[in-house]
């Protein structure tokens, strides 16, 4: 199994028991998740356990910044 093939189990494994509305962009009416995109998971490249240095970076990208539009 490729790095890559394990890493899309875990993230089956985690995400099994996740609110919907923090996967599929709208869905849902609560304010905390309205206009954020889907979720976003990344792959790795075929070198990375070989790599000198490894960063994964996780989180949330919004659809847009118009929190300061005011």
């Amino acid at each position: 199994m490729t790095q890559n093939e394990e890493l899309r189990e875990a993230y089956l494994r985690i995400l099994k028991d996740i609110d919907d509305s923090y996967l599929i962009p709208n869905k849902s009416n609560n304010p905390s998740t309205k206009g954020l995109s889907g979720l976003f998971l990344t792959s790795i490249h075929p070198n990375y356990g070989n790599a000198k240095n490894k960063i994964m970076i996780i989180g949330r990208e919004t659809k847009g910044w118009t929190w300061n539009e005011k």
